[in-house]
């Protein structure tokens, strides 16, 4: 940044954040529509941005309107979840429900026994799913008619275990209603790899209190700031902003960082991975990447760009480093996936549930 003008870029980025998060402090989700509207004028200000001479007014002007754009963004994202987390404990019960029973409770459930036992569970007690037509099976990823009498307790629960799974299920029901328990008996399950189980089911171990998820739902959007703020002082400030928006205006990621069972952690890593490797820090890097690989699977194809580019340039030193600690921290996670309650065979579960959910994945809200 060369001209006097940019190095305020904070103060309309702090700005515009604090007018718009206060705006839209009651605003519900974007419309696809205006989402995209919003991204196109991201991306036209920083197209030109870039093309504009440095030191020029213009640009200083592109920058600090790119600036006021991000914070606007972000807080857009951050107000209404962090407000509704903070004063009334209001998290997202949609992915506590999964995350929370599938792991506690994994040694009897698996990946595909979630919703079925569910089902049994309502049907023992007060049957508030009568009116739900069908759930989907997810052995078969399959719309199978809701019957009490095929979804019954399974074998293999001891007593304590299907109380403690009744009462926990009783719990998340009062957290939606007839509508909302559709589209939850719909969806996918849970999904985690055993690397990732692992850090879940200690996330199990806290009651279901809504202060205490609230407690865990704020960890998710510190590690993120962490993560950000180790980008900041590698890349600056703006471009750690910038990519902040950016990852928060995403459709996955819209309105969902705040209140979550701890499932942003790999995003974190990811980040974390890109600091430390622009630090010459590549064990570090690929420790992180590996953390995130093994929670996630996606962040590890970035590895493979990454040594194509280093050995194009004869830089065996670089990747070699990398490798030591992605194979260290992914050897670690291994092991950690073999500690539930499924041992070994959890991998081989977790790689069959890998192929019927992509097989039947769809983009967006398609249940």
């Amino acid at each position: 940044m060369n001209h006097p003008l940019e190095r305020r870029w904070w103060a309309f980025a702090l700005l515009a954040a604090a007018v718009v998060g206060w705006l839209t402090l009651h605003e519900g989700a974007l419309a696809p529509a205006v989402r995209a509207v919003v991204c196109g004028v991201g991306a036209g200000l920083l197209v030109a941005r870039g093309s504009l001479p440095r030191a020029s007014v213009r640009r200083a002007v592109a920058t600090l309107l790119l600036a006021a754009w991000a914070g606007g963004i972000i807080g857009w994202m951050v107000a209404r979840p962090a407000d509704r987390l903070a004063t009334r404990h209001e998290g997202r019960d949609w992915s506590w429900y999964h995350y929370y029973l599938g792991s506690k409770y994994f040694g009897e459930l698996g990946y595909t026994g979630l919703y079925d036992q569910t089902v049994a569970v309502d049907g023992e007690n007060d049957q508030l799913f009568t009116g739900l037509k069908d759930i989907r099976d997810l052995n078969t990823y399959r719309r199978e008619p809701m019957n009490y009498r095929q979804r019954v307790r399974s074998d293999g629960w001891e007593h304590t275990r299907w109380r403690d799974f009744t009462a926990d299920v009783l719990h998340f029901q009062q957290s939606f209603d007839e509508q909302g328990w559709k589209r939850v008996l719909r969806d996918r399950g849970y999904n985690a790899t055993p690397a990732g189980h692992f850090l879940y089911s200690q996330v199990s171990r806290v009651p279901l209190e809504r202060r205490i998820k609230a407690f865990v739902g704020f960890l998710d959007p510190l590690l993120l700031l962490l993560a950000l703020f180790a980008a900041g002082r590698v890349f600056g400030g703006f471009k750690a902003t910038l990519a902040g928006a950016w990852f928060l205006i995403f459709y996955g990621n819209e309105f969902h960082v705040f209140g979550g069972p701890l499932l942003y952690d790999f995003a974190a890593a990811t980040i974390g991975f890109a600091a430390a490797l622009k630090s010459d820090r590549p064990r570090l890097a690929g420790a992180l990447l590996g953390w995130a690989a093994m929670g996630r699977v996606f962040p590890g194809f970035l590895l493979l760009g990454l040594v194509v580019w280093a050995l194009a340039r004869k830089q065996r030193v670089l990747p070699l480093r990398l490798l030591q600690g992605v194979a260290a921290v992914c050897a670690l996670g291994f092991v950690l996936g073999c500690t539930s309650p499924r041992g070994v065979a959890a991998w081989g579960e977790w790689t069959d549930n890998m192929q019927m959910h992509s097989r039947f994945h769809r983009f967006g809200n398609s249940r």
